[in-house]
């Protein structure tokens, strides 16, 4: 994503404007759910409830979101999240690590 601000200041009657423009990178679709170092349990836990099918729109803060909720509690493990792009193609595998 890339923001680029604009002011501009009327000096007559001494108001600035403001002009902010988005433009946002490339979207990615969901690869591959890889689960590395997980239970059986916790393997299909995660499978069962997974929200994003192959081919859908990354929504990154959505499965941050989905992990903090699915992993919340003290006697559960919380994986680490990472993402393997391959911008070519604009797919990303996700990879959770216990």
């Amino acid at each position: 994503m890339k923001l680029t601000l604009n002011a501009a200041y009327e000096e007559t009657t001494r108001i600035v404007s403001y002009r902010i423009v988005v433009v946002e990178g490339p979207s990615y679709r969901m690869g591959n759910l890889i689960i590395k170092n997980a239970s059986e349990s916790e393997l299909k836990r995660i499978q069962g409830k997974w929200p994003l099918a192959q081919g859908a729109v990354l929504n990154l803060p959505s499965v941050r979101e989905f992990v903090r909720k699915m992993f919340y509690g003290p006697s559960t493990r919380m994986p680490g999240i990472q993402i393997r792009k391959d911008p070519a193609k604009q797919i990303a595998d996700l990879i959770l690590t216990y």
